[in-house]
């Protein structure tokens, strides 16, 4: 339907006093405008509608226009605010227009400004929207003189239009006199008017401001005291008068008073019409007729008010009713028999986002509007204009905030006849739809697209966006193009809308060939602890020169130091074909006496190919399952068995299939679309069907039972070439009264991947389980960060001991380059933990080498790995940076294996007793070389455990000191001298390159006992109280207190003149020494 729009002009003469019939008190209610300019329309095409309050001032002022079918529809709303006078101080006008997402809505037009004096006459009104202003001047009498209008200049003031001034008043406000003067000819005239006694105008006689000629002559005629005829005059300088102007009134009627306005002009000799016919109607209002209105919001629905009001009378009518306005348009009419107990409430609910302003209006109802074809309307709710006095107005703001659409992306990219075409999707917005379904807009650059249409008989027919996505034109171009365009999506409910951010779509996509996986990053930790924003830890795969993994390391940070320490270390070995053929797993923590080692491999698989390189077989050490692949002739693969030991003897004493899947039916190499499962239980005993998309990636898998029945369903979303989203539903089934089965999936859980990086490419991938009835996360995520491996950067690695050195190699390896790095450096890694960075201008010819000194006895992998310094952006000390490098060199195994003196000659040198605890002091022998293999500390062992170190009470804590003195004092338990106490302990040496332990001793709170009786042999005999060496043999002999009796002894001594008792002989030969008691009994 064509709507037309007609300017609703006022018909309101310049200078008159009383120029209708109407009574004092009434008041012009509407101002009606009949027909259109292409003369196609005879009804009212547009009505201006004022509603007056209880104190008889306007609430509001309302523009309606009309469609052909008589439909109203507002396009503009003013209203006012008033001093404490009841005068008007602010006038705000707004327009009902197309807006943003091509919806209608208020926008604020204009507002104007009033002032008045201290005797209450207006003197300035101020336009906000055009900036200029009007000034007011009045007399002692009150009369106006003056009216001068300013227009904004370039310097923040004002500049006089024109001015108009007024004298010889004939009655109040009826100047005989008016000049004009101002900034353009057209301002500048004189006028004289003449008036009757009612002080209504009768003549103007208006003369050129510079020649005073007469230009012009207006003229009033009234019948029976109404205007009847206004008529304008042109005069030429011969004083002819020549018609320009008419407007003939006609009372249409007197209940209520409608005047008709016919405005016309004269040219060529011809009257023709200026404007559209008008009609004014005028109302005697009844304060007593204006209800009482008071608002709440609900508690229980968004976006709903609760109008309470009290059903008023009108005088004379008998069927009286109240429409309900929300900002000019009427919303409900409600009888006054619906009242109770004199009140009446009505509910808006679902009111869209915004400012409104609501009032009711007392109607009486047995009048109904006119429309245009002259027969009366039956929509109550679109008769404007013929109400009686309306409540106040009461401004509520609506402002419920809504979810928006997220994550808005491009998901694919397709080119049709030279135009790039994305399909962009989004996130629904969260919640639990207490807002309804929305529906979608889609806007480019902050303009709306043009959502769906289709094709009818009618015209087009705009269907609107109900899915997460869009299809949308990006512009002319190919693959090689760049694109791009700006764009949100827009979500709307009945309520309002809510924006998403705005996203740059381009046409952009992914390609994954030859990309691998170099790292995996867990931000946050499963406890919590960790927050999302930080690296928990991280999973490196380094690929060496054939573009294979040789070697996987899992790194964990360090809560308080963020350090990274490897918690596993995976060694991969290869054949001569350069095919891995085994794969161990090294664990990595307080193996090594409670200090940080790897242990041996615990978990160790070896594999076999056939003659085509094809993976046959795959057998693991740990669990000693073995999996066995078959292929048939064009190299799929048809068989998947995995197979366990007869550990019962169930099966003969023979491995059989504990699971095992077949594939059949490829869509594409390796893509099968049926797949059985065997097994040992009825578990394994499953069908799936599988589907692909057009570039052969699995899209959806069915999971049968053994009887055939849909249990679960996999799904993969795929967004510009790589996986976006993986989901596993469960299913239930129902066989309906025909007997046919249906499916129901129901979600369990999901992985969706989001591409947060692009150089290189990282894929961060959140899993969330779904449990009554809501989707929850974990307090962790992964990054992956993909690579495509560049075999030119991996270094050739050479190992070799360095003579004279203890467990001492060097590395030699060559300086490869890296594409695009201006600095590279080469890390240098034992075992998965880097020890060194080596920058490449250390390279001589070439070549770079490294030395590992002094290494820890062990056996470990050593590799190197080409760094470009700048793309290394983890902001962590270089030696503790993993993931950020190039492909590794050869991996050359070394071992450790030094010979290490372990200390000697453990004993108990005192026993102390103190509140019924026992403490021993040990001593023992060092070695004479303890300083060629770097003794670091002492360990002492009570029962296999570490035994506590020294520890010292300070204010800060409790600070611990290592054992680096031959000696330690140990509580060996609770009694006295009389108690059989008892511990098994040794003494470990700890060196820079490996440990030594001392032999396992007794140690007892008896003082004789922990020192071994000698039993003769060639070094220390004793006899009779004589102690004779062998030869080469020296000794020295203490008391059990340990007092020194005798030194550097060599040969015999004799000791039998010493009191009875314990003695210690300490011999040394060959540079080992040993220590042994003897036992000096009386009468020896």
């Amino acid at each position: 339907m064509n709507k037309r729009y007609a300017a609703a002009v006022m018909a309101a003469l310049a200078m008159a006093g009383t120029v209708h019939a109407q009574t004092a008190d009434q008041k012009l209610r509407s101002y009606e405008t009949w027909g259109s300019v292409m003369g196609d329309f005879n009804g009212v095409s547009g009505k201006d509608v004022t509603y007056f309050g209880a104190n008889g001032q306007p609430v509001a002022e309302v523009n309606y226009d009309a469609y052909q079918d008589g439909t109203f529809e507002p396009s503009g709303y003013t209203y006012y605010g008033y001093d404490d006078n009841g005068r008007v101080v602010k006038e705000w006008s707004q327009e009902y227009k197309i807006g943003t997402g091509n919806v209608m809505e208020w926008k604020d037009k204009d507002s104007i400004v009033y002032q008045y004096n201290d005797a209450g006459y207006l003197v300035s009104e101020r336009n906000y929207l055009l900036g200029d202003s009007t000034a007011y001047e009045y007399d002692s009498d009150g009369n106006k003189v003056a009216m001068v209008k300013y227009l904004p200049d370039y310097q923040g003031g004002y500049t006089e239009l024109s001015r108009e001034t007024y004298r010889n008043f004939a009655a109040p406000n009826c100047p005989q006199t008016i000049v004009g003067d101002g900034a353009y000819a057209s301002y500048k005239f004189t006028a004289s008017a003449t008036y009757d006694a009612d002080g209504n105008m009768l003549e103007k006689l208006t003369y050129n401001g510079e020649t005073r000629t007469l230009e012009q002559r207006e003229a009033w005629t009234y019948t029976d005291g109404q205007l009847s005829l206004y008529q304008a005059f042109s005069v030429d300088e011969d004083g002819t008068e020549t018609p320009t102007r008419k407007i003939v009134y006609k009372v249409l009627g007197t209940d209520p008073l409608r005047i008709q306005a016919n405005d016309s002009t004269y040219f060529d000799g011809e009257w023709g019409e200026k404007s559209l016919p008008s009609v004014s109607e005028y109302f005697t209002p009844q304060p007593a007729s204006a209800p009482e209105l008071s608002i709440t919001l609900s508690d229980e629905k968004p976006n709903t008010a609760v109008l309470t009001f009290n059903a008023t009378t009108i005088e004379g009518a008998s069927n009286v009713a109240y429409d309900v306005f929300r900002h000019g348009i009427k919303l409900a009419r409600i009888m006054a028999s619906e009242a109770v107990d004199g009140m009446i409430t009505y509910v808006d609910e679902g009111v869209k986002n915004g400012t409104y302003d609501y009032f009711v209006q007392a109607v009486d109802a047995d009048i109904e509007d006119v429309i245009g074809d002259g027969e009366v309307g039956d929509d109550p709710l679109n008769s404007y204009g013929h109400g009686m006095n309306s409540s106040q107005r009461i401004r509520m703001v609506f402002a419920t905030e809504l979810p928006a659409p997220t994550n808005v992306r491009a998901t694919k990219v397709e080119y049709e006849m030279g135009e790039c075409f994305v399909t962009v999707s989004w996130d629904e917005p969260a919640g639990d739809g207490q807002y309804g379904t929305p529906t979608y807009n889609l806007y480019i650059d902050g303009m709306k697209l043009p959502v769906n249409s289709e094709a009818s008989m009618s015209g087009p027919v705009i269907n609107p966006i109900t899915g997460n996505s869009y299809r949308m034109s990006l512009g002319t171009g190919s693959a090689a193009s760049d694109l791009s365009e700006s764009v949100y999506v827009e979500a709307v409910y009945g309520i309002g809308s809510a924006k998403s951010e705005t996203v740059t779509v381009t046409n952009d996509t992914y390609d994954m060939t030859g990309l691998v996986e170099k790292v995996v990053e867990q931000w946050g930790n499963a406890l919590g602890d960790v927050p999302e924003t930080k690296i928990s830890a991280k999973t490196v795969n380094y690929y060496n020169a054939d573009n294979e993994v040789s070697s996987v390391v899992s790194y964990g940070a360090n809560l308080s130091t963020g350090i990274y320490e490897p918690s596993y270390y995976e060694g991969v070995i290869f054949n001569e074909k350069g095919l891995p053929a085994k794969r161990f797993h090294q664990q990595y923590g307080l193996y090594d006496d409670y200090d940080l080692a790897y242990t041996e491999a615990n978990d160790t698989t070896y594999y076999k190919y056939d003659e085509n390189d094809r993976l046959i077989e795959e057998k693991s050490t740990q669990s000693l399952d073995s999996i066995v692949y078959e292929y048939d002739a064009d190299g799929n693969m048809v068989s998947k068995m995995r197979y366990v030991p007869d550990s019962y003897g169930t099966h003969g004493g023979v491995p059989y299939v504990m699971e095992g899947y077949t594939y059949s039916d490829f869509v594409a190499p390796n893509c099968p679309q049926t797949i059985v499962g065997t097994g040992a239980y009825a578990s394994y005993m499953n069908s799936y069907k599988v589907y692909y998309d057009e570039d052969n990636n699995i899209v959806k898998k069915e999971k049968y039972d053994e009887g055939g029945t849909l249990r679960q369903v996999e799904h993969w979303t795929y967004e510009l070439g790589i996986l976006a989203k993986y989901e596993i539903n469960t299913v239930k089934s129902a066989k309906g009264d025909d007997g046919e089965v249906t499916y129901t999936e129901n979600p369990s859980k999901k992985t969706i991947y989001t591409v947060v990086g692009t150089n290189p490419l990282r894929i961060k991938d959140e899993q969330m389980t779904y449990t009554y009835g809501e989707w929850s996360g974990y307090t962790y995520h992964h990054v992956t960060e993909y690579c495509k491996p560049d075999a030119t950067t991996a270094p050739k690695l050479v190992v070799e001991p360095v003579a004279d050195e203890l467990n001492t190699v060097m590395l030699t390896f060559d300086a490869t380059d890296v594409a695009g790095a201006s600095s590279v450096a080469y890390d240098v890694y034992r075992h998965g933990i880097k020890v060194a960075r080596v920058p490449a201008s250390e390279a001589v010819d070439g070549m770079v080498t490294y030395v590992d000194n002094n290494v820890y006895n062990g056996s470990y992998d050593y590799f190197v790995q080409a760094v470009d310094e700048a793309a290394d952006q983890s902001g962590e000390d270089p030696l503790n940076s993993y993931g950020y490098g190039e492909s590794v060199s050869n991996t050359v195994r070394e071992l450790f294996d030094l010979d290490l003196p372990a200390p000697s000659n453990v004993r108990v040198t005192s026993v102390e007793y103190s509140l019924d605890s026992c403490y021993v002091t040990l001593e023992w022998d060092e070695s004479a070389d303890k300083d060629l293999y770097i003794l670091e500390q002492y360990n002492v062992f009570v029962a296999g455990e570490k035994y506590p170190v020294n520890s010292v009470a300070t204010m800060a804590g409790v600070v611990v000191n290592p054992i680096t003195e031959n000696k330690y004092r140990m509580f060996l338990g609770i009694g006295n001298a009389a108690s059989k106490l008892s511990e098994d302990i040794y003494v470990q040496a700890v060196y820079k390159m490996g440990k030594a332990n001392s032999d396992t001793i007794a140690v007892t709170n008896d003082p004789n006992s922990g020192i071994a009786d000698v039993e003769g042999g060639s070094c220390i005999r004793f006899s009779h109280g004589v102690i004779t060496a062998g030869e080469g043999v020296t000794f020295d002999v203490y008391s059990a207190d340990g007092k020194a009796v005798a030194v550097g002894c060599e040969g015999s001594l004799s000791i039998g003149n010493r009191p009875s008792g314990v003695y210690v002989v300490r011999s040394h030969s060959n540079g080992r020494t040993t220590t042994q008691k003897v036992v000096l009994r009386g009468a020896n």
